[in-house]
């Protein structure tokens, strides 16, 4: 079986009313039988369709309109929101004890819950442990809240997937937390590379890099940069857009 997706050039009538030739661009897509169908769109589907893809009509074999919808992001689960015990300072760095409970749960992530409001970036540790006395380290995520034209900020720690009833904390550069909220995050399908064209150009003191995607609308998740520098700290703006003259940060 095979599934038609799409583009119309107009608003369509009722879904009994669809004609080929109301359609500026096609994609056949393949499928069973019967059952769900899921597909990725492609750079052409991004830049010859409306925002949020409002025109797309996706036909069966017979020319029948399909429902569609986007896959929903899978929610966190196991979660829960723990007091941060014994919560102190040594010098630069805040300490503090996550106590998750007798019951055995994994969980990956812990979003802290930070009162303080004002600019900081640091490093928090984390560490696991089930009897109080022997800690083991799990990870050290950078967390930032930074003010000033857009607010930037995330307090998320990432660990390795842990059943361990008590989780330490340590921090430096990082206000001191009430609380986190500990939960189970999906693992997500990993980000597909998008081939660009770069061109680099140095103007004074700063760097700038164009990215040419090859398609106008399409999404970007993540930008990842290699430098032969081994450690910086830098501000990066990031600004797109569609016609190559107007940009938007």
């Amino acid at each position: 079986m095979r599934l038609a997706v799409l583009l119309a050039m107009a608003a369509l009538a009722a879904p009994a009313a669809v004609d080929d030739s109301d359609f500026r661009w096609e994609r056949l897509v393949a499928s069973p039988a019967s059952g769900h169908v899921t597909f990725e769109p492609d750079g052409a589907l991004y830049a010859h369709s409306r925002a949020g893809l409002a025109d797309l009509r996706v036909l069966d074999a017979r020319g029948r309109q399909v429902p569609w919808r986007r896959l929903p992001d899978p929610g966190p689960r196991a979660v829960k929101e723990v007091e941060l015990l014994n919560a102190g300072r040594q010098g630069r760095a805040f300490l503090g004890l996550l106590d998750l409970g007798p019951t055995r749960t994994v969980r990956n992530r812990a979003e802290l819950v930070i009162e303080a409001e004002r600019d900081y970036v640091g490093r928090v540790t984390v560490f696991g442990s089930d009897d109080r006395q022997r800690f083991t380290r799990l990870s050290t995520t950078t967390v930032f809240d930074l003010r000033g034209a857009s607010t930037a900020t995330s307090t998320r720690l990432i660990f390795p997937p842990t059943d361990h009833r008590f989780l330490r904390l340590r921090g430096v550069g990082v206000p001191l937390p009430v609380a986190a909220r500990v939960y189970n995050e999906p693992r997500r399908p990993s980000h597909r590379r998008v081939p660009a064209r770069t061109t680099l150009a140095q103007l004074e003191r700063m760097t700038h890099v164009r990215l040419d995607l090859g398609f106008a609308k399409r999404p970007v998740d993540v930008l990842r940069f290699t430098t032969a520098t081994r450690r910086f700290d830098r501000s990066l703006v990031v600004s797109g857009s569609n016609q190559r003259r107007l940009f938007t940060v």
